[in-house]
Formats: structure tokens, C-alpha cells, sequence
């Protein structure tokens, strides 16, 4: 039992350290986290769950990347639905003249 709450407990550490890691630099998660779990874990159990927290940490960029390639933005406004109902997607700008 006193073993298990060890492994937890480093296990929880070198996950928190790889987070840090990545929000400061943007990547290495992974490969901070299996390579540090990997000293008291076999890979076949750590590599699916490191993925998943990979995925999930990673899907706010998702927006970003509908806009920029599939051409869906944001407001949800896609081709199709701006093709099928234009005023439904158009941002009206009024511009003032200058004096």
C-alpha cells in the first residue's frame, strides 16, 4: 500500500512538472512525462493516458485551426451556411468619413 501511494505520488509530481514545462514552453509534455514515468511504469500504461492529456490540453487550439484551414470560423458561420444565408455571417461596418 505504502509503495502504491509512492508511485501516485511521484507519478502526480512528474506530471505537474511536465504541465509546468509545457505552459511555459509550449511542448515536451510528453516527452517529460513518459520518459519520468517510465522509471517505475511499463510505457503500455503510460503512453495512452499521457495522449489523452495531450489531446485534451491541446483543445482550445482547435478554433484557431477550423478557421485557418477547414474555413469554419469561430461564430460558427462555415461556407455552406454563408452561401445558404449570406446575412447571417455579414458583420456590417458603417465607416465615418473623415473631415
Amino acid at each position: 500500500m505504502a509503495a502504491q501511494l509512492l508511485t501516485l505520488g511521484y507519478a502526480v509530481a512528474c506530471i505537474f512538472f511536465a504541465a509546468v514545462v509545457r505552459g511555459y514552453s509550449g511542448f515536451g509534455f510528453s516527452l517529460l512525462a513518459i520518459t519520468s514515468l517510465s522509471l517505475l511504469l511499463p510505457p503500455v500504461q503510460i503512453v495512452p493516458s499521457i495522449f489523452l492529456m495531450e489531446v485534451v490540453a491541446s483543445l482550445h487550439l482547435l478554433p484557431g485551426v477550423c478557421a485557418t484551414f477547414i474555413g469554419v470560423r469561430s461564430d460558427g458561420c462555415s461556407p455552406a451556411a454563408a452561401w445558404a444565408r449570406p446575412s447571417a455571417c455579414m458583420r456590417w461596418r458603417t465607416r465615418r468619413r473623415r473631415r
